[in-house]
């Protein structure tokens, strides 16, 4: 079907436009949920103009060799497949970071789609190829939402009908095959479905599925609905308005109240950490009974309840086992672990961690377009910030007016909401709904930087930061082991963030971490006895010590309570971590140079998310990583260089002696006719290396007259007799004939015609140099 022919040129140029298809639905998958579609497409383009260039460079001078590929063609497809396999897991231990598995065998994939598609010439290879390339354009289809896959979906079905009835006509008797082109009844029919198909695209899913109303209950039917849907005949009713309907996860004000009884992060709090041992009292306002909704699931958060936070706390009551993952407050698909904020607490009093008002943010929001659900963050150049962290976070049982959300936030949406006037900034970095709360099922997507560790360690902190930082540094009278402490552990290091890592470092090891450890209810003094009496207790006394020790050495702290993302806990089936009650956290955030937050982790346990570089980055760190490995191997990378080197330059010899010992092997043992054709094998591989290959089309005998032409006669009788006994090993029906010493010959040509004497032939005065040594 593939023949070199016209038609059969046609069929090759269209088993071409489907694996470039397919390749692009590919990485549309691989790369367009987490990078943008101009550059998962750029990426394709790259990979298909090498896959043509390979196309061209393979179809060079050669004639069709049969319909399937050959044995190293087989063997280059199958490490093309494995080739993801392999480097991910190389990068990831040099340079840091991740990758799912799913994403490597679709990379793999990928890849065996190029190599079938440059052997497509082959009838199998480009049958292949183009189920390859339907299989992409299904996985590309079935998890990216974008114009441009909708549009190369349909291509691909045009271009796609266009190689089967090209196929078809093709694999006709030669006897019915007219000269006239191909019938295309049939070619118009399955145009005019590819084209209804286009047509539904170009006018929108909403006003096809409108007129088909009932029949798609995913995208929110009136037969069915599907509460999540955002697109179709109707939206779901977590994405209407809520005036009607608390349910709802509309943003507009509504007048229905819930009464329920699901979990806030101050219920989490009182939860994990034990109550406050001193509670106040809170005034209740009576509602009337048209004003009550009841419901189940969702409950109406008191902002106020979480903007205090006691260090003085009873034990915290037993905990129930683990129950399944529908009692969760979160789902979070991305990278673990990752430290959601919710609340940051900026002063302190001695016993209680409390919120203080709002802080001007130098930070803005800013809509990407109308039609852009995506809202920017819009901050001053931080840089020490380097690679993209993404996450996408479902809320549970959690109700919070909070975005959880990881630091150094630079893009988010929550649902289709692009509004910027639903949003404020509840605290520096701490995004919250205007006047609402969030609705359990609602999909929160967030990009936030990463910050490298190298790069704090450049900054200057000044020596005492300015008045408007005041709040961030006081402290109450601190116990005096507290002040000790911190200024033994921060003696003799350097001003800045080298110093702030090595409290916290002297902390963690210096205390175990213990929720149940709380201090005595007449406890007088909480630090005093944490960090000397027993060096025992929970998360938050871990963060309040290290907040106050970092004060007392001039730097600007809060500690910011949240939920923990634990990488322990990751669903390989869901492929997400749900985070419960038992994950509330809280942790430290550094003020740096230019007003931004930066988390540290003083408890032992609990780690901060490992960076992630951007690629610059990634190369930079390498180039350093090598160099400083070079500083410390001068003398063994040295060696190596000049091991390198002779290998290099006596490449030739090495590979003759790996390829001698091979024949050696190879010969001890079987028929005599293996031994001639392995032995004709290592003349030619020696030839080859001299620079007297045998071309393509010549024959051993064609190849041997030339050779043995300038060579010694009893040189050549023996290459000759080599070359009769290959031909009658290869091709004779009968064995050789068993008064011939097959491997005495062997040995004699493998002796005479070594890489030397192929060398000597081309210069016949050093010939007889040559056999005279």
């Amino acid at each position: 079907m593939f023949a070199e022919n016209q038609r059969d040129r046609q069929a090759v140029g269209l088993t071409i436009a489907l694996a470039a298809i397919g390749v692009a639905s590919l990485e549309l998958a691989v790369c367009g949920m987490t990078h943008s579609t101009a550059l998962a497409l750029l990426r394709a383009g790259g990979l298909v103009a090498v896959m043509l260039a390979a196309f061209a460079l393979l179809g060079r001078g050669r004639s069709d060799r049969g319909r399937l590929p050959t044995r190293r063609e087989t063997i280059a497809l199958l490490v093309l497949a494995a080739l993801p396999l392999a480097w991910h897991p190389a990068r990831i231990a040099v340079l840091g970071g991740g990758v799912m598995l799913e994403t490597m065998l679709l990379e793999g994939l990928r890849n065996l789609g190029l190599g079938l598609a440059a052997l497509s010439r082959k009838p199998m290879a480009g049958r292949l190829a183009a189920v390859v390339a339907l299989f992409g354009v299904l996985v590309g289809s079935s998890l990216v939402e974008s114009q441009a896959m909708t549009v190369m979906a349909g291509a691909f079905a045009v271009i796609g009908a266009g190689w089967l009835l090209t196929g078809y006509w093709l694999g006709l008797p030669t006897g019915r095959v007219s000269e006239g082109r191909p019938p295309l009844a049939g070619a118009a029919v399955a145009l005019g479905v590819v084209a209804a198909m286009l047509a539904i695209a170009t006018v929108g899913p909403t006003t096809a599925a409108t007129a088909l109303a009932g029949l798609f209950p995913s995208s929110g039917g009136t037969d069915w609905s599907d509460p999540e849907a955002r697109s179709g005949v109707g939206d779901g009713p977590n994405e209407v308005d809520a005036r009607d309907s608390a349910d709802s996860v509309g943003f507009s004000q509504s007048e229905v109240y819930l009464e329920t009884d699901q979990p806030s992060l101050y219920d989490a709090f009182s939860e994990t950490f034990g109550e406050p041992i001193k509670k106040t009292q809170e005034k209740a306002i009576a509602l009337g009974p048209t004003e009550i909704q009841e419901r189940r699931e969702h409950p109406s958060e008191d902002h106020r309840a979480g903007r205090e936070f006691s260090t003085h706390r009873k034990p915290p009551g037993p905990r129930d086992p683990p129950g399944a993952d529908a009692d969760s407050l979160l789902y979070v698909r991305g990278r673990a672990p990752a430290h959601l904020r919710l609340v940051a607490y900026d002063t302190f009093d001695g016993a209680s961690w409390v919120v203080g008002p709002p802080s001007p943010s130098d930070a803005r929001l800013q809509g990407e377009g109308p039609d852009s659900p995506w809202l920017r963050v819009e901050m001053l150049a931080r840089p020490y910030l380097s690679g993209q962290v993404r996450h996408r976070v479902k809320v549970g049982l959690l109700e919070t007016a909070s975005i959880p959300s990881p630091a150094h936030l630079e893009r988010f949406r929550v649902g289709s909401v692009n509004r910027v006037d639903f949003y404020e900034w509840a605290q520096p970095g701490v995004l919250r709904m205007r006047g609402r709360t969030i609705p359990p099922g609602t999909v929160i997507d967030t990009e936030a930087r990463s910050p490298l560790p190298e790069s704090l360690r450049r900054l200057t902190f000044p020596e005492r930061p300015g008045d408007a930082f005041l709040r961030y540094r006081q402290t109450p009278e601190g116990p005096p082991a507290l002040l000790r402490l911190a200024s033994e552990w921060s003696a003799g290091v350097p001003r800045g963030w080298q110093q702030v890592e090595a409290v916290v470092s002297q902390l963690r090891g210096h205390c175990t971490f213990d929720r149940a450890a709380t201090p005595p209810e007449d406890c007088p003094d909480v630090m005093a006895h944490f960090l000397v009496n027993t060096r025992r207790g929970p998360d938050y006394l871990f963060a309040t010590a290290a907040a106050l020790m970092l004060r007392s050495l001039g730097y600007p702290t809060r500690v910011v309570g949240g939920l923990y993302v634990d990488p322990r806990r990751y669903d390989p089936v869901a492929r997400h971590v749900a985070v419960a009650s038992g994950d509330a956290h809280l942790w430290v955030e550094v003020q740096v140079p230019g007003g931004d937050w930066v988390a540290v982790e003083p408890t032992p346990g609990f780690d901060l998310m490992p960076p992630v570089r951007s690629p610059l980055d990634r190369v930079l760190a390498g180039i350093a990583l090598a160099g400083s490995w070079a500083a410390r191997n001068v003398a063994g990378l040295a060696m190596a260089t000049i091991g390198i080197g002779l290998l290099v330059w006596r490449r030739r010899e090495v590979l003759d002696r790996a390829w001698t010992l091979a024949w050696c092997l190879a010969t001890q043992a079987g028929a005599p006719s293996q031994a001639v054709l392995a032995t004709l094998r290592l003349v030619e591989r020696r030839a080859s290396l001299a620079g007297r290959a045998r071309t393509i089309g010549e024959t051993p005998s064609q190849w041997c007259g030339g050779i043995v032409a300038s060579a010694p006669d009893h040189l050549g009788v023996d290459l000759q007799a080599l070359v009769r006994l290959a031909q009658w090993s290869a091709y004779a029906p009968v064995p050789l004939p068993v008064d011939v010493n097959c491997r005495a010959l062997c040995r004699r040509v493998v002796r005479g015609w070594t890489l030397r004497t192929f060398r000597a032939i081309a210069s016949p005065d050093h010939l007889t140099r040559e056999l005279a040594s």
